[in-house]
This record gives structure tokens, sequence and C-alpha cells, in this order.
């Protein structure tokens, strides 16, 4: 089972994954999840409701958003329209009943009205997410000139760097997982196949190591050849991870590898966390850490990032 992580401000798309069997459960997994997505929520400043009403579609004619010029049957009309945080609102004014200035002016007239009537705030989904935006964001609110070009280019930028640095964090918290496979092959030769593989640390590519040998009753009894796999075993797990992490292992799982505990039908299976890399944290001291840090949790004007509290499932979204 996996939980993901979403979250889009301006057509950026946050995403992230966190795999049960990466974090050693579900609630491991999860509690990792909303510690992501605390660090990351306010990175980048949501679009308001005021950039929203102002974006000219493609049809526009007029040179003004929300007014357009259209045909209402055959009769020619100005429309006013405008897209709330909550509904659609439209309306026509004929030129054939009110003139073509004037049923311009209407229209622009009736725009005007709904934009005061308008809560001005940020197009955000969830409640404690909107209420988060505001507090991080709220001179946006009190001063729209700041959603200028250049000053959004560099908030975004900020905001790509700070992602940056919480990647890398989550990135070095991961667990750092042991797999150890040793089983056997009854075919032309009877042959003792051993696997080890650190479990894709950090996202990456498995790390592997590979071994194999053949037995025979006469030339290299089993016992023999599983005395070779464990010294095999130990090399690279060396080479792999450390001493320690061989010595650990070997101590805990060496006595597979003697004949009386070896199953040819079942063979060997480990996988464990063995260690984690700086030390694991949990949710709430990461978000702690990143904002010690200046990781997500603070940004222009010594702003505090938190996230929102967002019912969790298999997916942790905010829009």
């Amino acid at each position: 089972m996996v939980w993901e992580v979403r979250v889009t401000r301006r057509g950026r798309i946050i995403y992230r994954s966190f795999f049960d069997n990466a974090f050693g459960g579900r609630d491991e997994s999860l509690n990792e999840a909303k510690a992501y997505r605390d660090a990351v929520m306010n990175l980048f400043p949501p679009l308001t409701n005021r950039e929203i009403a102002e974006t000219k579609t493609d049809r526009n004619n007029s040179g003004m958003p929300g007014i357009l010029r259209t045909m209402f049957g055959k009769q020619p009309v100005w429309k006013a329209y405008l897209r709330g945080p909550e509904e659609y609102k439209q309306a026509y004014f004929h030129v054939h009943k009110y003139g073509e200035k004037r049923a311009k002016a209407l229209a622009i007239k009736q725009r005007q009205d709904w934009l005061d009537e308008t809560d001005m705030g940020f197009r955000v989904i969830h409640e404690r997410g909107n209420a988060e935006a505001q507090r991080v964001y709220f001179d946006i609110l009190e001063d729209p000139e700041l959603t200028t070009d250049a000053n959004l280019a560099k908030m975004m930028a900020e905001g790509e760097a700070r992602l940056a640095e919480i990647d890398a964090e989550f990135d070095a918290r991961r667990p750092v997982w042991l797999h150890v496979r040793l089983h056997a092959r009854f075919a032309k030769y009877s042959q003792l196949f051993l696997r080890i593989g650190d479990g894709g640390n950090n996202a990456a590519t498995e790390q592997q190591r590979r071994a194999s040998t053949s037995f025979h009753p006469v030339r290299r009894p089993l016992e023999k050849a599983l005395r070779l796999m464990r010294k095999k075993a130990g090399e690279m797990l060396e080479q792999l991870f450390d001493r320690k992490t061989r010595d650990t292992f070997l101590r805990r799982h060496g006595r597979a590898f003697r004949l009386e505990n070896f199953d040819c039908r079942k063979g060997l299976t480990v996988r464990e966390i063995i260690q984690t890399k700086r030390g694991r944290r949990s949710g709430g001291e990461a978000a702690a850490c990143c904002a010690a840090r200046g990781v997500g949790g603070t940004s222009r004007a010594g702003r505090n990032v938190a996230g929102d509290s967002i019912p969790a499932r298999e997916a942790i979204l905010d829009n």
C-alpha cells in the first residue's frame, strides 16, 4: 500500500509517494507522508480568486477579463461572467435594447458588482489549507501588486530551492533495508543462488550483489556449498553496507546456512531495516527540523510553513 502526497500551486505539482513496505508499516509511512505534506504545503503561493477572475480567456474580445461581446441566439449582446470560488455567474445585455456603449458599460458594472461581493482569498480546496495560505501570504491579498510576474518568479524560485532541500532531507531519512534471498534450484545441475540488496534506498535503483554455486552429493555436498554461501554473504554485506551490518546479520541469521536448518524448498528470505540514515525522526520532529533549518519551515519575511490536516486515505491531496 502507498500514501501519495500531491500539492498543486500555480500549475506546479509537488508529488511524492510513501510505500508501507519501505517505512516498516502503514502508520510509519502515513506519518512520513503527513510530515512531507506539512513541509511543502506553503512553499509556493496559491492562486488568488482575484487572479483567476482577472485572467482573460482565448475567447475574450473586449480587452477586459470577464467581458465578452457575443451572440445570444441571433441577437448581439455583451456578456459579463465570473468564475467565483463557489459558482459561475453570467449575465447578458442586449445591444438592440441598450445600445452598444451602454450594453458594454452595464456588463462591466455587473461584473464589478460581483467582484465586490466575492471573497478575494486564495483558491484552495481545503479550509485549513486556505487559512494557512492567508496566514503565510497575507500580504499578497492586501497588495495585489505583489503578484507581478517578477515577484512571483522570485517566490517560485525560492520555493524550488527549499523544495530541493526538503526532498534531500526526506531522502536521507528513508530507512535502510536489507534484502537477502538464498534458494536452491534443481535442474541439470543443483545450484544455490544468493542475492543481497539494499532495498533501493533514497528512492534510487536497488543496489544488489549476487552469487551462486553448484552442489553435488560427492563433489561438493550441500553442507559445504552452504558454508561457501555464508562466506559469500559476509563479503557481499560488507561491500554493500559495512562490517557492523555483516556481523549483525551473521549473528542473527548465520545458523540458517547450516545443513540441519536449511530447507531446500523454502530457502532463506530476510527483509529487515538495519539502520536509518542520520537517524529516523517522527513526523512532528521532521517538521520542527525543517522549520529550524529554514527548509520548508520559513520563507520570505520569516513565514512559517504549516500543513493542512487533511483526513488521511490513500492519497493526501491539496489544490
